[in-house]
């Protein structure tokens, strides 16, 4: 499915396909304003191009972008667009394989990019987006990914948000020492086991004493009681 928003209104189509047969800009278009959409929601959908979202960039405004339940054999084609703020990528697959996606480098190309939330993906290591000087906060909650070494040189990050994919997933603290040593880090949040938790806390008094740490008291994502994140994580659904 394909949702676009804006203001006054919202389209659903219910496929790529319909949309390749389907012009925003024709005149009976439900959208009382086409180029004021905002918003582009992508969802269960299987892609074999990406022409049909580049029409959407060329035609409309869009600044917030989500895939959700996704597949799709040409991601790593994918080619991003100045306009795009909030990026989510959730539940995306390789084609028809069960097996999620495994490289995201695409990111690095919304070159105006500030957020990013990435979840049930099977990346190991965070990409190099260092290029992304607009990217200040990241929420993020994968099974395999162990190696956030990318993401001290990323030039503006004030926050991350991290969670366990499962209750008996453990990410080692010291994998996040490269985020608690970029020196514009402001906020940061990953709350797992006791003993991972304990930890971590140590690793943040010695490399980044002065951030907010923790953000949240409560691990489950749609539950957290902080100010901060309840403003964060809306801005991705």
């Amino acid at each position: 499915m394909i949702t676009f928003s804006n203001d006054n209104s919202t389209l659903k189509l219910s496929d790529i396909k319909t949309f390749k047969n389907f012009s925003l800009l024709q005149p009976n278009c439900p959208l009382s304003n086409v180029k004021s959409i905002r918003e582009v929601f992508i969802t269960g959908s299987l892609i074999d191009c990406w022409e049909f979202l580049y029409e959407i960039f060329e035609t409309a405004k869009v600044e917030k972008l989500v895939f959700l339940a996704c597949k799709s054999n040409v991601w790593d084609t994918l080619t991003g667009h100045v306009g795009i703020r909030i990026l989510r990528l959730h539940n995306l697959k390789p084609g028809k394989g069960r097996e999620y996606l495994q490289e995201i480098d695409f990111v690095s190309t919304f070159s105006s990019l500030e957020y990013l939330y990435i979840k049930m993906l099977g990346i190991t290591t965070f990409p190099d987006l260092s290029t992304l000087k607009s990217l200040h906060t990241i929420a993020c909650s994968n099974y395999k990914l162990a190696d956030f070494s990318t993401l001290e040189a990323l030039p503006n990050l004030t926050t991350f948000i991290g969670w366990p994919e499962t209750d008996s997933h453990k990410t080692p603290a010291e994998a996040f020492i490269p985020i608690l040593k970029n020196p514009s880090l402001k906020a940061f949040d990953y709350n797992q086991t006791n003993r991972e938790d304990k930890r971590l806390k140590s690793f943040v008094e010695e490399h980044s004493p002065n951030i907010d740490y923790p953000m949240t008291t409560i691990t489950d994502e749609f539950k957290v009681n902080n100010d901060k994140v309840m403003e964060i994580i809306p801005l991705f659904f």
